[in-house]
C-alpha cells in the first residue's frame, strides 16, 4: 500500500500536466526491467537513461518544467539493478542485453539519451541494437575510455569489509564503475562502425566526468556534434534544463 501511494504521488504531477503515464515490466524468467512511459504514443520515442546510481525519477524535473513531452513520447527505465528493475545489471553489455525487449517494443527507431553513466549505455545500446536506434545523446557522459579509470573510493568500495556497509544501489554503482574502463575500451572498437548522429553535451566545471571526454570522441568519430559550455557542471539535466531540451528537440532525423 505504501509503495502504491508513493508511485501515485510521483505520477500525479504528470497527470496534472495532462501527460499519460504507464508502467511496464519486461519479464525474462524471474527477472524484469521496469520502465515508465510518459506522454503521447503518437510522437517519436525518446529513451532516457539515468546515471549511476539513480532511477527513472532523475528525469522528472526536466519533463515537468519544460516542453520536452510535447515533442516526444518518453520511455524511462530503471537501469538494472536499480529501484524496480530486478535484472542483475553489471557491465554495459549485460545491461544492453537486458533492454532488448524494451528496445524492440518501443524503438522503431528511437533516439536514446543518457546522463553520466547513461551516456555510455546509450552508445552501447546503439551498437547492440543498430536498427532500432536513430541517434545517441550523451549528457555529461562517461564516454571516453582514457578518462574513466576507477577512483580511489571505487577501489575502497570493492573491498568486502566496506561492502558490508553499502546499500544495494551503492554496491551496484561501485560494481559498474569498476567495469567501466574495460567496458569503454571494448565499446571503442565498435564505435567507428556506427552510422548515426551522436550528440554530446558537456560542461567545463564537471568534477565527476573529465571535461575532455567529449573531445576524445570528437577526434575519434566523424558523426559527432558537441555542445560545450565552460560554466556548466555535471548535473546538467537539473541545472541546465533548457540547454538539454534545446539539444534534444533540435535533432533532425
Amino acid at each position: 500500500m505504501e509503495q502504491r501511494d508513493h508511485f501515485s504521488n510521483l505520477i500525479t504531477p504528470f497527470e496534472q500536466k495532462g501527460l499519460a503515464v504507464k508502467t511496464h515490466h519486461y519479464q525474462r524468467q524471474n527477472e524484469a526491467v521496469y520502465a515508465v512511459q510518459i506522454g503521447n504514443k503518437d510522437l517519436p520515442v525518446l529513451l532516457l537513461i539515468h546515471g549511476s546510481p539513480g532511477d527513472w525519477t532523475a528525469w522528472k524535473d526536466l519533463i515537468l518544467s519544460t516542453n520536452l513531452a510535447e515533442h516526444y513520447q518518453l520511455i524511462i527505465p530503471d537501469r538494472p539493478p536499480y529501484q524496480s528493475s530486478t535484472v542483475k545489471g553489471g557491465d554495459l553489455s549485460s545491461q544492453s542485453k537486458a533492454f532488448t525487449d524494451l528496445v524492440q517494443q518501443h524503438c522503431r527507431p528511437c533516439i536514446v539519451a543518457g546522463h553520466s553513466y547513461g551516456g555510455a549505455l546509450a552508445l552501447q545500446l546503439a551498437i547492440d541494437h543498430r536498427e532500432q536506434i536513430a541517434a545517441v545523446v550523451s549528457l555529461s557522459g562517461t564516454i571516453a575510455a582514457p578518462y574513466q579509470s576507477p577512483r580511489w573510493y571505487n577501489y575502497l568500495g570493492d573491498q568486502w569489509w566496506v561492502q558490508k556497509f553499502l546499500s544495494k544501489s551503492m554496491l551496484a554503482s561501485n560494481r559498474e564503475m569498476m567495469f567501466l574502463s574495460s567496458d569503454l575500451n571494448a565499446l571503442e572498437n565498435n564505435l567507428k562502425e556506427l552510422d548515426l548522429p551522436i550528440y554530446l553535451l558537456q560542461g567545463g566545471k564537471d568534477v565527476l566526468v573529465n571535461p575532455g571526454s567529449p573531445f576524445y570522441l570528437l577526434d575519434l568519430l566523424n558523426s559527432v556534434q558537441l555542445k560545450y559550455n565552460s560554466q556548466w557542471d555535471h548535473f546538467v539535466i537539473w541545472t541546465e534544463k533548457q540547454a538539454v531540451v534545446d539539444l534534444l528537440t533540435g535533432i533532425n532525423l
